[in-house]
């Protein structure tokens, strides 16, 4: 067409196909814009899961049958990569609270800076931590407290030794009072585990809390 300014060639008369050429790439050009600042598809996420607003799942994972190992909690979550329900990602509350002293103890620890935990501590915290705390039910190797996006929370890694299943476990104090505790955790066959930690962890590492 010879006329490389686009406002000249819009603003001065042209006639034929010239005029149609022109609004085409007008048109083009402004649906080019809207698509180039349209937002990108939402990320597959959990959302509004106790303390929890969101959280990106891993590429791929989809959801697992919740109702069956619900048990006792009052509320229980899973997900899992396509085809293989052995590795979980789960999310739990017990549904109810631990006593004022275990209460007491899992804040304390919490509140103080980021650190591995002494075995007095660890102790301390046997209500909270339930079955971990056995070492004949699991075998922990790692109980330290870490901060995920500005919050202060428990990761206990080890592995439970009757099923040889290895987990990072992520104790939250949901309310500030320690006896209000949720759980976050990915656990999979000692085999497999290696093969889906580094994503199940950036997972735990997108978590954004309410």
């Amino acid at each position: 067409m010879g006329n490389d300014n686009p406002h000249k060639e819009i603003n001065e008369p042209v006639d034929g196909n010239t005029k149609s050429d022109s609004s085409q790439k007008l048109m083009d050009d402004l649906m080019g814009a809207i698509m180039s600042n349209a937002t990108k598809p939402a990320t597959n996420e959990v959302t509004d899961l106790g303390q929890i607003s969101c959280m990106e799942l891993p590429s791929g994972w989809e959801k697992g049958a919740d109702e069956e190992k619900r048990q006792h909690s009052a509320t229980y979550h899973e997900y899992h990569p396509e085809g293989d329900p052995s590795c979980q990602l789960g999310f739990y509350y017990r549904g109810r609270r631990t006593s004022e002293n275990a209460g007491h103890n899992f804040h304390e620890v919490l509140n103080k800076p980021v650190h591995s935990l002494s075995r007095s501590e660890f102790d301390s915290l046997k209500e909270t931590i339930r079955d971990k705390f056995n070492s004949t039910d699991f075998h922990a190797t790692n109980a330290r407290t870490v901060d995920i996006n500005g919050k202060r929370v428990l990761l206990l890694e080890g592995r439970y030794n009757e099923i040889q299943q290895d987990a990072k476990h992520i104790f939250v104090d949901a309310d500030g009072t320690g006896t209000a505790v949720q759980e976050i955790f990915f656990q999979a066959p000692k085999d497999k585990f290696a093969n889906y930690a580094k994503t199940a962890e950036r997972a735990m590492k997108s978590i954004r809390w309410k």
